[in-house]
């Protein structure tokens, strides 16, 4: 599941990519158990102003892709990405 959240103390799970919000609006990508009962892993993703997340995907062999809009100048990037300004 994809949002975004104003919250703090969203829960996360150990070993998240990113452990802390990090300001205004931070994205969110959590995964919830085959019965609900549970978070599989949960990670802000953002950087130091608003960001929203629109939509995600999972290809097959198990990585995420999250699409969305950042107002951050320092957003997460993957070495070699398009646009990392």
């Amino acid at each position: 599941m994809l949002g975004s959240t104003l919250s703090t103390d969203f829960p996360i799970t150990p070993g998240a990519f990113d452990p802390s919000h990090n300001g205004s609006w931070d994205v969110f990508v959590a995964q919830l158990s085959p019965s609900g009962g549970g978070l599989v892993y949960a990670t802000f993703l953002g950087g130091d102003n608003d960001d929203e997340g629109y939509d995600i995907a999972l290809d097959r062999t198990g990585y995420v892709y999250v699409i969305g809009e950042t107002l951050s100048a320092g957003f997460p990037t993957t070495p070699g990405a398009f646009d990392t300004a």
